[in-house]
């Protein structure tokens, strides 16, 4: 009933599987294994160690579907440590393009404020001969 409503459902396919096995139809109950994992069933190590499957477990077709299960985790795995990975990398490169713009930046700013004091100093000695030259005309 509950594939007939759900016919996905991966803990109803991998129930079907074991019991399926308990009966001895080996073929059935690989089929069924195979329909949950197509549909999303990933816990490999339940399986393997799952006594309604004892008598799979020497089968070839088992043992691959097992290894399957296992090295698609250990895949997914991986992918997500690359991924991990290659965020942490962007994020530093994030952090070192914002602190070599801080330093542009700071760079900048001192060029700016060197330019402002010898513009300062100019001002100064421009006032000082003003100064000088309307001293000299009284």
């Amino acid at each position: 009933d509950c594939l007939f409503l759900e016919p996905s459902n991966i803990y109803a396919l991998y129930n079907l599987a074991c019991a399926e096995a308990l009966l001895g139809e080996t073929s059935s109950a690989l089929d069924y294994l195979k329909k949950a994992i197509k549909n999303g069933y990933k816990n490999w190590s339940h399986m393997q160690s799952d006594t309604d499957l004892t008598n799979l477990r020497g089968t070839t077709e088992f043992k691959e579907l097992l290894n399957s299960l296992r090295h698609g985790e250990q895949a997914q795995e991986k992918k997500e440590e690359t991924a991990s990975a290659e965020k942490e990398k962007e994020e530093k490169i994030k952090l070192a393009a914002a602190r070599e713009s801080a330093e542009e930046t700071n760079k900048r700013a001192m060029e700016l404020i060197r330019f402002a004091e010898q513009r300062r100093i100019k001002l100064e000695e421009e006032a000082r001969e003003l100064a000088k030259e309307r001293a000299e005309q009284h």
